[in-house]
């Protein structure tokens, strides 16, 4: 049976009680899990906010700079308010994706007057918020899949060449979870790792939302009843890569696959293999630097991952501590080592050069 793992409770995909369980958290991490709500809850207020925001500072540009703007950015135009009407829409899609992902776990949503008044999260907590979006387009929907293929397409490669099926595979930096469920799937006992709440506080990272959105979509949502599917627009607020207004709001079905029924229709000689998947939170070097560890996992694949690390050196002695002997890492994306945090493990983070 395979087993979605979050933060040491067990789910079983094909059951409908994908919740965390509260008891087992400690009070921190109820503390960053009830800010991520509120996040959460706040994302259409926020995404109000900068909308009027932006709306008020092109009426106060002089009439002459006005005129050769678009006419769905002149307040009072038809085109404006069109725009209006589309923009608020989208608001309210992405708003209910995030209100189902609360509910999921047992919280208050946008709606629920339990959550009225409560304190209002820093912008740049919103902004994540707003990125997550896209990172569920990119790995949980149809319009994904060509970047899924040029970053997740090596790494199947490598394991296929390197690795036999049926082995202990390790993805660190696991996102959402595709990349993970795509590698179990294809016959090997998958584990995924992100970080864990109380880790950060200290990282200035945002994966606790990655955390409740992998749980969601791995235990909540199919294309086909019981499990959900939604319409997003994750583009809403994009700044790069707009050619018309109509791209801002433009929608996507997520999840592109139904989880759960992939699960239980894989090929007969894969669910042979008795193999295990799961999910866990946890800072990778904390979790997978222990003895108990040592030797456990018979590859380690990464996806633009390792130059996340404040010290590449101990990314790469962990790995190779948990690799068994002929253990492989395989691995896809830059080597930028653009750590930006603050200064842990070690004192200083590490820049490395290579020779071209």
């Amino acid at each position: 049976m395979a087993n979605h793992n979050l933060d040491s409770t067990k789910f079983d995909p094909a059951s409908d009680h994908g919740s965390i369980a509260r008891e087992n958290i400690c009070k921190d991490d109820v503390s960053l899990m009830e800010k991520t709500g509120a996040s959460f809850r706040q994302y259409a207020c926020f995404q109000r906010t900068a909308r009027i925001g932006a709306n008020h500072r092109i009426s106060k540009l002089s009439e002459a700079d006005r005129a050769v703007l678009p006419h769905a950015l002149i307040s009072g135009s038809d085109a404006f308010k069109e725009r209006e009407k589309l923009m608020v829409e989208a608001e309210i899609r992405n708003q209910f994706f995030f209100d189902n992902v609360l509910m999921s776990m047992g919280m208050e949503h946008s709606q629920d007057p339990a959550a009225a008044g409560e304190e209002v999260v820093p912008d740049d907590t919103a902004g994540k918020v707003r990125s997550v979006l896209k990172s569920v387009a990119r790995e949980w929907t149809a319009e994904g899949a060509r970047e899924r293929e040029e970053c997740y397409g090596p790494i199947m490669a490598g394991l296929k060449e390197y690795v036999d099926r049926g082995r202990r595979v390790l993805v660190p930096g696991a996102g959402l979870g595709r990349l993970a469920l795509d590698i179990y799937l294809q016959g090997y006992e998958c584990c995924g790792n992100e970080f864990t709440f109380h880790m950060l506080l200290v990282f200035l990272n945002f994966a606790c939302v990655q955390l409740f959105l992998s749980d969601f979509i791995l235990n909540h949502c199919g294309t086909e009843p019981p499990g959900l599917s939604f319409q997003i627009s994750p583009w809403l607020g994009a700044k790069i890569n707009v050619n018309k207004i109509d791209d801002l709001t433009r929608t996507t079905t997520v999840p592109d696959i139904d989880p759960r029924r992939t699960l239980e229709s894989q090929a007969e000689e894969v669910k042979a293999l008795n193999l295990d998947f799961s999910m866990v939170a946890g800072e990778f070097c904390e979790m997978y630097g222990q003895s108990k560890e040592e030797g456990r996992w018979d590859a380690v694949a990464s996806c633009f991952f390792l130059d996340t690390a404040p010290s590449i050196a101990e990314y790469l002695r962990v790995i190779h501590r948990c690799l068994s002997t002929g253990g492989v890492l395989v691995n896809f994306g830059p080597l930028l080592y653009h750590w930006s945090g603050p200064s842990l493990r070690p004192s200083q983070s590490i820049d490395m050069y290579y020779k071209k």
